[in-house]
């Protein structure tokens, strides 16, 4: 059995499919993705187009639930093509799909802030592409995530895939490398079960009591969909942060991470970088964690002091939301107030049990604001949040918390 024909489960049979529509100027890669998934039981391929005008025609007449669009092609790119597929078909997710050069990753954030769902990250070469397994996994857990309610599996939105031959995964590095407070513990460990996902009710009994104190920092963690809910949160509480570092685990590869700080740096009226190793972590100021790297801290001379960790990946994630939330508990104890905003997976939920056992306040966003409940419903689900609000909500919330320490 394959790592891939692993994913499949017993109840395979009562998912509706999901139709999808490929996108992409190359004839080999539009081949590659429709075989791959082709031998997914829950996904059809009901259109492969070479180009952006095409695709706006079949759009019209097909309306399928996800689109797989490249962003390089002739006649009409993926950018020119995207306003107008959202016109086609509203309800239609977008999953743009490119390489990792610095100005593909300008282009896919320009994407998400028009209306994209989500990216991936795709080989700059066909024949990287034919040996990627990683790219194929991920394409798949991405379509899956994205289109829960729509054929999607909701088990996706819980673990990447089965690893695949001769692949080794570790879910947790125990004791980060040059973390010199007092012990570090491993995360404690936080199971949600698949069939549960899809209950998006919020029962107040499985909400944990708000702790009155007010913030000595603010962690953010997001994932798909996280870009746009990142600075429509920020644009609404960065006149109050005035006290505070806010620190925001995006899940995003380098060269995004880089370009994502900077667009926010530009939107913003204080400052936001992307987060260097042993920087003292100031007020006012926001900290994204590189891409590649887990962001965490130690206790400096002059502060909290920033830590670019490069130890193995946690949730499939690196940087993860668990290290970040992990580390900031050591330092900060119960006056954090952790954010868990829209992505796949349940990165979050294991260090964000630390921080509310610890006596901190954990809040997220809700499943009908949500690109994906993967990550705020695995943490609600957890009951360790004291509240769990829609996106244009939650900016007055935290506001409260950091003016006066009240929900």
């Amino acid at each position: 059995m394959t790592g891939l024909s692993a994913m499949q489960t017993p109840s395979s049979a009562s998912y509706n499919k999901i139709k999808v529509m490929l996108v992409d100027d190359s004839a080999v890669v539009r081949g590659l993705m429709s075989r791959w998934l082709g031998d997914e039981d829950n996904i059809e391929i009901v259109s492969r187009c070479h180009n952006g005008l095409q695709a706006v025609r079949e759009t019209e007449r097909i309306k399928p639930a996800l689109i797989v669009l490249d962003i390089e092609m002739p006649e009409m790119d993926g950018l020119e093509a995207l306003p107008l597929l959202l016109k086609a078909s509203p309800k239609t997710r977008i999953l743009i799909a490119s390489s990792l050069s610095h100005q593909n990753a300008e282009i896919s954030l320009t994407a998400l802030a028009k209306g994209a769902h989500d990216y991936i990250a795709k080989p700059s070469t066909n024949s990287d592409l034919t040996t990627s397994a990683h790219f194929r996994v991920d394409l798949i857990t991405k379509i899956n995530a994205l289109c829960v309610g729509m054929g999607g599996k909701t088990n996706y939105t819980i673990e990447r895939a089965a690893p695949l031959p001769g692949e080794k995964l570790a879910r947790v590095s125990a004791k980060p490398r040059d973390i010199k407070p007092s012990k570090v513990n491993a995360l404690p460990e936080v199971k949600i079960a698949a069939k549960s996902l899809s209950d998006t009710q919020i029962d107040p009994n499985n909400l944990r009591s708000f702790n009155r104190v007010r913030p000595d920092i603010l962690c953010i963690g997001s994932s798909t969909g996280g870009p746009r809910a990142v600075q429509s949160v920020l644009t609404e509480i960065v006149p109050h942060i005035g006290n505070i570092p806010v620190v925001i685990t995006q899940h995003m590869p380098g060269t995004f991470t880089n370009v994502f700080a900077g667009h926010m740096d530009k939107a913003l009226p204080v400052p936001v970088c992307e987060a260097v190793h042993g920087d003292t972590l100031k007020p006012g100021h926001v900290y994204i964690a590189p891409g590649g790297k887990h962001l965490m801290f130690k206790r400096g001379s002059g502060g909290t002091e920033v830590v670019l960790d490069d130890g193995p990946e946690v949730n499939f994630c690196k940087p993860a939301v668990d290290n970040m939330f992990m580390s900031a508990k050591e330092i900060y104890g119960n006056k954090i107030l952790a954010i868990i905003l829209t992505g796949m997976g349940q990165d979050g939920a294991s260090g964000g049990k630390l921080i509310a056992d610890a006596g901190g306040n954990v809040l997220a966003q809700d499943a009908k604001s949500s690109i994906v409940w993967g990550m705020p419903g695995a943490a609600y689900k957890a009951g360790i949040c004291a509240g769990v609000f829609s996106l244009t909500d939650i900016g007055s919330k935290v506001i409260k918390v950091i003016k006066d320490g009240v929900l």
